[in-house]
């Protein structure tokens, strides 16, 4: 269950993250090295 203000924070999370990401240098393979697989189901960014 989220808290009722966690929608909003989420939805702010993935707009920061748009606005600040490079297309041109996104790199998956370099994220998974630095963020454990058992953490990838809750990275926002990836919904």
């Amino acid at each position: 269950m989220m808290a009722a203000d966690e929608e909003m924070f989420q939805e702010l999370w993935k707009g920061y993250f748009k606005a600040m990401t490079i297309k041109e240098r996104i790199n998956p393979r370099l994220q998974r090295q630095h963020m454990p697989k058992r953490f990838w189901k809750y990275l926002t960014e990836k919904q």
